[in-house]
């Protein structure tokens, strides 16, 4: 069920208790020269509404805007200020518990947004009390790598769930024609590397060959795998959710 095409008679009719509700996130950035922009939203989509399937839910309309970070000064992203979406998630959160929903769940898989959506979810926790659940499909995952995945790099995974999630949404004709890296300047500089090795730092991409270098080789199958094989975790344990909510409400209740 798409939120987008429900209207106000059946909404009053919605057990909202019992529906889980799924936002979809993603960003319009850079994605090797021959990706889609979009290509985060799609992945995020496809984890959605493969989810959907499983569990009593509302798929809401995806959010395509978001901070980019790493991709902001290659020419094809779209960066939104970092406040900005902040308050953008929180708003759209803030205005589903006032509607009385209580089992949200955010989809994303752009590692920009993992921050914000962290502390935006943290607020929303301080201030309504309200658990909202957030799975980067991604990264939360990656101890399947090894068992799916032909290689360990991490274009070679990207693009084979981008593609899969393009299979599972009927989209075709997006993925534009190879074009191999041949420069030792489309590698990340070695000292950023060796930092992150360690810790954090803020850096950024100088080329559209950095972010998910194109691959000859990569799977559908095995990008349906994985998201198959994520979503079944996912489903497996979606209810403690709720159990998370009822212990809440007994506990503010015994106070």
């Amino acid at each position: 069920m798409k939120y987008s095409e429900i209207n106000f008679d059946i909404l009053k009719n919605i057990n909202k208790k019992e529906k889980y509700l799924i936002i979809p996130i993603g960003t319009i950035e850079v994605h090797g020269p021959n990706l889609p922009f979009a290509t985060d939203v799609y992945i995020s989509e496809a984890f959605s509404y493969k989810l959907e399937k499983k569990i009593n839910s509302i798929v809401m309309p995806s959010i395509y805007y978001s901070y980019s970070g790493t991709t902001s000064d290659i020419d094809g992203t779209i960066s939104i200020d970092i406040s900005l979406v902040s308050d953008y998630i929180y708003s759209l959160v803030e205005n589903l518990i006032k509607l009385n929903f209580e089992k949200i769940i955010i989809i994303n898989i752009h590692k920009g947004n993992d921050l914000v959506i962290k502390l935006v979810l943290t607020r929303v926790f301080e201030e309504y009390g309200v658990p909202v659940l957030y799975i980067n499909p991604y990264l939360n995952f990656s101890r399947f790598d090894k068992d799916i995945f032909s290689t360990g790099s991490n274009s070679y995974k990207e693009t084979s769930i981008l593609l899969a999630s393009l299979k599972i949404l009927k989209k075709k004709g997006l993925v534009g024609e190879i074009r191999l890296p041949g420069r030792v300047e489309y590698q990340k500089q070695n000292f950023i590397k060796r930092l992150l090795a360690i810790g954090y730092v803020r850096y950024g991409y100088i080329n559209e060959m950095q972010h998910i270098t194109p691959v000859e080789n990569a799977s559908v199958e095995e990008g349906l795998r994985y998201i198959n094989k994520v979503v079944e975790e996912i489903a497996s344990n979606i209810t403690y959710l709720q159990e998370y909510i009822n212990f809440l409400k007994k506990e503010k209740k015994d106070d």
